[in-house]
């Protein structure tokens, strides 16, 4: 069974607080923060917004105060805990899972490329 789900703000390896900082001089970007529940209420503003930063930048956060896309977090954390599940089977178990035509399942991992995807 898995642990139960920790949020960011718990897990010990998410610590930006503790990260050294940007060294001088080198090239950064300031992302643009787009409300989620604004966009779910019909916000032609933050509609706008999110267009025009994703035809120049990009990347951008999303916010999710207030939206009905709160549980994503959880649900991300989740899915998280899985995978690290999944990825503790014995190999002769995750071989059973190697995809065919589809890109769905697993793979094994060689060098650059998979080796079980062509």
């Amino acid at each position: 069974m898995a642990p139960p789900a920790q949020s960011l703000s718990e897990n010990p390896e998410f610590t930006p607080d503790n990260y050294p900082p940007i060294p001088p001089g080198l090239p950064s970007v300031t992302l643009k923060t787009i409300s989620l529940s604004e966009l779910e209420s019909g916000e032609q503003a933050e509609e706008d917004r999110l267009f025009l930063t994703c035809k120049t930048q990009g990347f951008f956060y999303l916010d999710l105060t207030g939206s009905h896309g709160a549980s994503l977090i959880g649900d991300t954390e989740k899915l998280a805990r899985l995978a690290e599940e999944v990825f503790k089977l014995p190999l002769d178990e995750k071989e059973k899972y190697l995809p065919g035509k589809t890109i769905f399942g697993f793979a094994v991992f060689q060098g650059n490329t998979p080796e079980a995807r062509h």
